[in-house]
């Protein structure tokens, strides 16, 4: 019943409760609270109601476990120090994306976090898109050079998937409406 904006230069999220009847949502509130100076959030992505991720700067990923009071830093940069852009989940499994082709995955719903293994393909571009399907296939979208790419295995291998201005522009988001109809911007 939440509405959540990240707002990176604010080093902030806000919140505003979502009328039932209308839509609309109600005063948003700015919260602060458990990010650190210079590691500010990017994207969120919700689990479950008592479980929000954020990722961030400098590697950087938080949990709330109520998005009123705040996150907590549960991956300090440990697994990479780029800076994180997107997250996305399904199930217990979570992908986390950003600069220089990183790729993070959880498979146990956030607890711990290790790198997948990158193709050539990827190295040096910043991913700006992640959809995760199921333990094992993900999608993800670079930003600057506009290439679209799917693993089957988690991660291991990438395949390039073609198609019309592919390698131009930014891919910014990636949605299915099943697993055969993929949508991406």
């Amino acid at each position: 019943d939440k509405l959540v904006v990240v707002v990176n230069s604010e080093n902030a999220y806000y919140w505003a409760t979502i009328n039932p009847l209308t839509g609309v949502p109600g005063t948003f509130t700015k919260v602060t609270t458990g990010f650190v100076a210079g590691k500010a959030p990017n994207d969120l992505f919700v689990l479950s109601p008592r479980a929000v991720f954020f990722v961030g700067n400098g590697g950087y990923i938080y949990k709330s476990t109520d998005i009123t009071a705040g996150v907590t830093a549960i991956n300090a940069g440990s697994a990479t120090t780029n800076d994180l852009l997107r997250i996305h989940g399904n199930g217990t499994t979570l992908l986390a994306t950003g600069r220089a082709s990183t790729t993070l995955v959880s498979q146990n719903s956030g607890q711990t976090w290790g790198t997948t293994v990158s193709n050539v393909a990827l190295i040096a571009l910043d991913v700006g898109a992640a959809l995760v399907l199921d333990q094992n296939r993900f999608w993800v979208g670079t930003l600057t050079s506009g290439r679209l790419y799917y693993t089957l295995n988690g991660g291991t291998t990438w395949i390039e998937k073609s198609f019309s201005g592919s390698g131009t522009g930014n891919l910014y988001d990636i949605v299915a409406a099943t697993d055969e109809v993929i949508y991406y911007s």
